[in-house]
């Protein structure tokens, strides 16, 4: 039987799209058609191009069919997203940003199409009847609405407004053991300073309530080089401290030494189709050869923050606070500091001043030129130390359409590299 449900995404303008997800005549989970319909021809803040790059991006071989086109978009807003007509699906959402609808998408993949979800929170009733009771409780009163800020096959996060005016977080994370709730523990004696206060945590579900933090700004929101020098110097430190601590963090993927080496090298013979054999024998060698430089390595392993990106260090009033620390491993620290400079990657000046702020927590490790030679050493890598992170999440998750995406991502990562190589 064909299976068809239709979402209504709503902005404050009073403007709306709909966005019709219909399954193949027999039911089955192949190729479904997607229809997208806008109201009228004005520009909407649901930034209704964005909605088409990202679902034809993340739901690759569907037909999607879109019968209105808006060429102009104004700042995204808060969008709502409810079903139409009223079905069993989940009771309205709002979203943070359209970037998260195909979080909702996913859930009709798996309600309507019988293809399983990423996450549990991708399951419906989750929120409702799974975390909201357990958000009631740790507070002590009913929230009066829920968020959904983020959403993805990696962790949701709520942002839980009470009567009050009072504003709290929740997060849920899907990274394997220990969960960010579990590292936090371990990180506070270490971080407390930098991490934002918790209220409460279940470790064993990944489940995190946080105060806000009442930030200043966000640091991609600022213009000025001091406040992201600053932010990499204190992720660099907080490195140094956690250099003979970290028999704290059982648990986490360890990329120390050789096991980097033997991971990437893994994860190019587990992708015999997405390179030529020439391009392999090129990849393997660059590993090689990077790998062999940072062998002799005067830096000590310690934690590595994989998403220490300008999105997640806050400024407030009196201090720099880095937060979801869901994806962390054991191994070279630099990774982590590169990790930052993609926010300008093409400004030099900009890059250098970051490097040299983050790199005087090894002052007394080695000259500047032989940090600066070792963090060179780790770009090279950079690449392809990414695409181990996408092998990594794909490998905790069961088949679906994020899987789908991430491995895409993946490939084409080591496409281009290839690409690059040649070069």
């Amino acid at each position: 039987m064909q299976k068809t449900v239709t979402l209504l995404i709503r902005d404050r303008r009073g403007s709306d799209a709909r966005i019709a997800l219909e399954s193949t005549p027999d039911g089955g989970a192949a190729a479904p058609r997607l229809t997208v319909e806008l109201s009228r021809p004005e520009p909407l803040s649901v930034a209704t191009e964005a909605v088409e790059e990202a679902l034809a991006e993340r739901f690759p071989g569907w037909n999607l069919r879109f019968l209105r086109h808006v060429r102009e978009a104004p700042a995204m807003d808060f969008v709502e997203v409810e079903p139409l007509p009223v079905t069993a699906l989940p009771a309205t959402l709002q979203w943070g940003g359209v970037r998260d609808l195909d979080v909702e998408l996913a859930r009709l993949c798996a309600d309507w199409l019988n293809t399983p979800a990423a996450r549990p929170w991708l399951e419906r009733g989750y929120v409702q009847g799974e975390a909201l009771p357990w958000i009631r409780r740790q507070l002590g009163a009913r929230p009066a609405a829920l968020t959904t800020m983020h959403a993805t096959a990696r962790s949701l996060v709520l942002r839980v407004d009470m009567a009050d005016g009072r504003r709290v977080w929740f997060k849920a994370d899907g990274a394997p053991e220990p969960s960010e709730a579990q590292l936090m523990e371990a990180l506070t004696p270490i971080a407390d300073s930098l991490l934002p206060p918790t209220l409460a945590a279940e470790p064993e579900r990944g489940w995190l309530l946080r105060e806000d933090f009442r930030a200043v700004s966000l640091l991609e929101d600022c213009e000025d080089t001091r406040p992201w020098a600053a932010a990499a110097e204190s992720l660099g430190w907080l490195q140094r401290r956690a250099e003979d601590q970290l028999v704290r963090f059982r648990g986490l993927r360890d990329y120390r030494g050789e096991a980097l080496r033997e991971a990437l090298l893994a994860m190019l013979a587990s992708e015999p189709a997405a390179v030529s054999s020439a391009d392999r024998r090129a990849l393997e060698a660059h590993v090689e050869r990077w790998c062999d430089a940072l062998a002799g390595s005067l830096v000590q392993p310690s934690l590595v923050h994989q998403d220490f990106v300008g999105c997640n260090v806050a400024l407030t009033s009196s201090r720099y606070l880095i937060f979801d620390w869901s994806d962390v491993v054991l191994g070279h620290p630099f990774f982590a500091c590169d990790r930052l400079l993609d926010a300008r990657w093409k400004d030099k000046a900009w890059k250098s001043a970051v490097i040299d702020s983050y790199l005087t927590a090894w002052a007394d490790v080695a000259s500047s030129g032989e940090l600066r030679a070792e963090f060179a050493a780790c770009q090279k890598l950079r690449v392809l130390y990414e695409d181990l992170r996408w092998a990594d999440e794909i490998a905790s998750m069961g088949p679906c359409p994020m899987r789908d995406r991430l491995h895409a991502d993946l490939v084409a990562g080591l496409r281009g590299m290839a690409v690059w190589l040649r070069r």
